[in-house]
This record gives C-alpha cells, sequence and structure tokens, in this order.
C-alpha cells in the first residue's frame, strides 16, 4: 500500500477507488464509504470530490433499504439519499484496477501478517478472488488452526477489506473439524483444495492434500 499511497497521494484516495472499483454497479452513500474504507468524514470528503472532478466517480441519488427493528417486530423503510457511482464512461478504468489489483503486496502478504497473533494457525488458504474464481459461492479465505481468536481475525480480515474496496468470504475452522471434513471429502473444503488456491501458511503437510 505504502507505494500506491504514493504514487496516488494517500491511502485513503487508494482504498475509495478500489471500493468503486470493484463494485462498478453499486451506489454508496458517503458515510457507507467512510466506514467502509475506515477513513475520517473529512478526508472521505476530501477524496470522493477529488474523484467527482477528475470524472472517475459521479454523484448519484439511489433509494436505500434501511431496517427497523423493534423488540418485537422489524420493517424495512426505503429512503432516498444522496450517493456516488462509478462512472461507466470513465477511460481509465481498466488500466487503473490493473495497477490497483496486482499488487501482490496488499493481496497476499498483509493478510498473513495482519493474521499474527490471531491464534496457532496452522493453514491459511487463499481462493475465491484471489485465484481468479470471483464466485458469490466461494470462499475467498480459509483459516484452519488452534485456539483462534475470533475477534482478532475478524478485525484483520475487515483491515484487508477496507484496503481491498470489497467484502470477502472467509472460514474459520478447528484442526480437529478441518481433518475430519478433509477424511470425509466435505463439499465445503474440497471447493477450496480442489480449485485454484495458495496456502501462504502450511503447517500441516500433506493432510492438507
Amino acid at each position: 500500500m505504502d507505494i500506491l499511497s504514493k504514487l496516488f497521494g494517500s491511502a485513503a484516495y487508494v482504498k475509495i477507488m478500489r471500493l468503486f472499483l470493484c463494485n462498478p454497479e453499486t451506489p454508496f452513500e458517503a458515510q457507507d464509504i467512510k466506514a467502509r474504507a475506515k477513513v475520517s468524514n473529512n478526508l472521505c470528503r476530501r477524496e470522493l470530490a477529488r474523484l467527482v472532478s477528475l470524472g472517475m466517480v459521479r454523484r448519484r441519488d439511489f433509494i436505500k433499504k434501511i431496517e427497523k427493528r423493534t423488540k418485537k417486530s422489524s420493517k424495512v423503510l426505503r429512503k432516498r439519499v444522496h450517493g456516488f457511482v462509478l462512472d461507466k464512461d470513465f477511460p481509465y478504468t481498466a488500466p487503473l484496477r490493473a495497477v490497483l489489483f496486482q499488487n501482490e503486496s496488499f493481496q497476499k502478504d498483509g493478510i498473513a501478517r495482519r493474521l499474527k497473533g490471531a491464534g496457532a494457525i496452522k493453514m491459511l488458504v487463499l481462493s475465491g478472488v484471489f485465484s481468479g474464481r470471483d464466485n458469490p459461492e466461494t470462499l475467498d479465505i480459509m483459516i484452519v488452526g488452534d485456539r483462534l481468536k475470533k475477534r482478532a481475525i475478524d478485525t484483520a480480515i475487515k483491515a484487508v477489506e477496507s484496503e481491498m474496496g470489497r467484502e470477502l468470504k472467509y472460514a474459520v475452522l478447528k484442526t480437529p473439524d478441518f481433518l475430519y471434513r478433509l477424511e470425509m471429502c466435505d463439499k465445503f473444503v474440497r471447493d477450496v483444495l480442489d480449485y485454484p488456491h495458495e496456502k501462504l501458511i502450511n503447517r500441516m503437510g500433506n493432510k492438507a492434500f
């Protein structure tokens, strides 16, 4: 991220661009962009203004569904809000996507680094979006280990999502559960291991095949 931040001016700018490039059809409110990119209000407004002035992003009103819950019931309200969306006519979308999503350090090394201290990780597998399988039913990250700390893992994954500009599908398995699923040829596990994937951490040897 450091090199890209220097090239584009700030880490916030890179994260917000990735958010729009990963969700080209989706409009976002400024507060949603701020939350996903994990930036301040002022920084979010400044970087959005830059993207609008460049023509990469345009303003667009849209209908947002808001769920209101009470102790007895819940209902979904529809509200018109002001937002932003990627401009499909922006001529540099493809080159930007190539630059921002082919950075190995943020996609891979950064994940392993952030998961240090999240427990005794025996295996960390990247699949799905990291291996070219951008399928809503495919896991992107599988974590296997012992004494795993769910809160630390959730925090690490959210940080990666913020940098990538997209939500990731991940699963956390205890080692005995993973080995049992592996022995039973469980579809959940085989759908990761039988297709293109990369083991960033593998302390299980041949058991993980």
